[in-house]
């Protein structure tokens, strides 16, 4: 489960007091990862393709516009599989806030309405788990962020 930010005004070159201007609002993503051994020799793994397949990074349920989110760095998220909880956490634990996010995207490149700024996954991600824990074909994945809502999605395995 990730926090994601959508880009409501274009954003070039903007500080973190300069950022809420140029969110529209917020949205829910399931940041689905494919671990299925493809490595990249020269770096690691290669983010395009473990990232980039169709039906990954699901969103939803709803776009929730800013004004609506009293605050984004207080915000409960929850991620289940299964049933089984495996991510439970709030956005006061990110790394960088979603103004400073918004700020370093925007210093890469221009952003504009509709982009998405994805906020990164809590601790618990399956992988990084003693005993690693991967979808299987059958589950259910539940996402909930606190004012945002909760994403649903059947797991299902390539044809």
């Amino acid at each position: 489960s990730e926090l994601a930010v959508v880009i409501g005004h274009t954003a070039d070159h903007v500080t973190p007091e300069q950022a809420k201007e140029h969110i529209f609002g917020y949205t829910l993503m399931n940041d689905v990862s494919d671990r299925g051994g493809r490595p990249d020799g020269r770096h690691g793994s290669d983010w395009l393709l473990g990232k980039s397949h169709p039906t990954f990074a699901p969103l939803g349920p709803f776009v929730v516009p800013q004004e609506f989110v009293p605050d984004p760095q207080k915000m409960p998220i929850r991620f289940t599989l299964g049933g089984k909880v495996m991510q439970e956490s709030n956005t006061d634990r990110m790394t960088h806030t979603v103004y400073e996010l918004v700020e370093y995207a925007s210093h890469l490149m221009t952003l504009r309405p509709g982009d998405l700024i994805s906020s990164g996954s809590p601790a618990g991600v399956g992988t990084a788990r003693g005993t690693p824990i991967y979808f299987k074909d059958g589950d259910t994945s539940t996402c909930t962020i606190e004012s945002i809502g909760t994403l649903e999605n059947p797991v299902r395995a390539e044809k």
